[in-house]
């Protein structure tokens, strides 16, 4: 099976049309923190934002609708 000759402006594209991004910014450091928490539960920091914002909002995200 050969492989696309742009594989990453498809896989690109592909995270255009599926998901939404919000960009977070921290002091120097607290990234690693959070890094660090979301470590200790076994999943990934953005699994963890995820759950925090969502655990805040008091939404489920889980479907794709609020």
């Amino acid at each position: 099976m050969a492989k696309p000759e742009n594989r990453n402006a498809y896989k690109s594209e592909y995270r255009r049309a599926s998901y939404d991004q919000i960009v977070i910014t921290m002091r120097k450091g607290d990234r690693d923190k959070v890094k660090a928490v979301a470590a200790k539960q076994g999943i990934s920091t953005n699994q963890l934002i995820i759950d925090a914002l969502c655990s805040y909002a008091k939404i489920d995200v889980s479907s794709g609708k609020d």
